[in-house]
């Protein structure tokens, strides 16, 4: 356990923190030069229905389509819950701002609403990159480390392509970093009020997401068998009452709206398959492979022997446990490869509790294993690029995108409308339509400020002596 020095100086604190806000500012202005704009599949139509219907009418209906269910009053209603339209709502408002100002504009494909609600994305994934270097503080990592993980997590994984797309798995990434953050700064304070956190974190995840209830069971499990007695009869007490929570909310919005306690979250999803033919095809399968498109993931075995010798074990179980449970889970269903999508959709939430085992694997690590990391991030990225640059609601892989030259000479033809074979950055689009405004100069400036944050990161990490304070996680 990491325990509270209390001879830190105010100096090293600012320090401290600064480095945190360098990585987030990197991180959301790194994501935006990849920013595209727009949406691509009936889930995000789905999500923008409900903040619509909320906001201009006080309900919660959609129209009668994919994924929406009638309830006793014959509307339709969102299988998905309650948990996600609202942390987007301010950033639909936001939106609603923007179209005041500027109207249903062709530079946000007329849909100013749906155009703010994708950078609610990013602000979403550069937040779970934050959060992952707090735990990785909070599990003794260095600074070096734990800014190592983060990078490799947002860009070397499906994270950078999915920050693009308003899917619901990303946010809950974040909340189970969050809960796991809050039982870990308990575990070193002893604060109430990290159990009120864990409480009201995991009931609101589960209404974003109804199986992070797996991932909860593990964390809780984690943290208790790291706690003294009177610790984990407090911590259990809160994952319980976290999960009594979370589960009379979701079965109480189920009875509002649709006369029953109990639906299924996927129409025509059942668990049948054969692992035979899913589990190839999700760990190295051309379009689905994990190790394709975050082959980062390949460190994780190689770390056990780390965690066995700093005493961090239980860690590596936990991920473990994390990925094989959802990794089964998934490989089962019939819905395994992820519908219309770029990649392993459904499994790329899981991987920070596969990099955190890496912590000791990488505190004395060479330099010849520190270029082996930064190696397998390029690849990782080099597979995932063609997610960002290429339609995603036609192109679902590496294998099956355009090369990126191709479509960089392609001059967008529709002011507003992004057709299948052009380039899908805003940026690009912008630059092509209006390059005399002042668009130009800022995406400039944020070149600038993305190369400045870039500079002072590479600074904290690489001109640092610090080591990790070697924890028993």
């Amino acid at each position: 356990m990491v325990s509270a020095d209390p001879m830190v100086t105010a100096n090293q604190m600012i320090k401290l923190t600064r480095i945190e806000l360098t990585l987030f500012f990197f991180l959301f202005c790194a994501l935006a030069l990849t920013f595209g704009g727009h949406g691509a599949s009936v889930d995000e139509n789905l999500i923008i229905q409900v903040l619509d219907s909320f906001v201009e009418r006080g309900e919660l209906t959609v129209t009668k389509m994919f994924q929406a269910l009638p309830g006793p009053d014959e509307k339709y209603y969102s299988r998905y819950g309650f948990g996600f339209p609202l942390v987007l709502l301010p950033f639909y408002l936001l939106g609603s701002l923007l179209e005041a100002v500027a109207g249903k504009h062709d530079l946000f494909y007329r849909d100013p609403h749906f155009f703010m609600l994708l950078w609610g994305q990013v602000f979403f994934t550069a937040a779970t990159g934050w959060v992952l270097y707090r735990v990785c503080r909070e599990l003794g990592g260095s600074v070096k480390v734990a800014v190592a993980l983060s990078l490799g997590l947002i860009f070397g994984t499906t994270f950078w392509p999915y920050s693009q797309a308003l899917y619901r798995l990303t946010f809950s990434a974040l909340m189970l970093l969050l809960v796991l953050r809050a039982g870990l700064v308990y575990l070193r304070s002893n604060r109430g009020g990290a159990l009120v956190a864990i409480v009201l974190l995991e009931g609101f995840g589960l209404n974003v997401r109804e199986d992070l209830a797996i991932a909860f069971l593990g964390i809780g499990l984690y943290l208790a068998a790291r706690a003294s007695w009177r610790g984990r009869l407090l911590l259990l007490s809160a994952f319980f009452l976290g999960a009594m929570l979370g589960f009379c909310l979701w079965l109480g919005h189920n009875y509002l709206r649709f006369g029953t306690v109990w639906i299924e979250n996927y129409a025509d999803l059942a668990f049948h398959e054969s692992w035979l033919i899913s589990m190839p095809a999700m760990l190295y399968g051309k379009k689905f492979g994990l190790l394709w498109y975050s082959p980062i993931l390949l460190f994780f075995p190689l770390a056990f022997s780390a965690c066995r010798k700093s005493g961090m074990v239980p860690l590596w179980i936990l991920g473990l446990y994390i990925f094989m449970a959802y990794f089964c889970l998934y490989a089962s269903s019939t819905f395994y490869h992820g519908g219309q999508c770029f990649g392993p959709r459904h499994m790329y939430f899981i991987l920070p509790f596969v990099l955190l085992p890496l912590i000791p694997y990488f505190e004395t690590a060479s330099k010849r294993l520190w270029g082996a990391w930064w190696a397998l991030v390029a690849v990782g990225m080099l597979f995932n690029a063609p997610g960002l640059y290429a339609h995603h609601g036609k192109y679902e892989s590496f294998f099956d995108a355009p090369p990126f030259w191709d479509l960089l000479w392609t001059y967008p033809q529709h002011p507003y409308v992004l057709l299948w074979d052009e380039l899908d950055f805003w940026w690009f689009r912008t630059l092509c339509l209006h390059p005399l405004s002042l668009w130009p100069l800022l995406f400039l400036a944020l070149v600038a400020l993305t190369a400045y944050c870039g500079f002072r990161l590479w600074q904290a990490v690489f001109q640092s002596t610090e080591t990790g304070n070697s924890p028993h996680a």
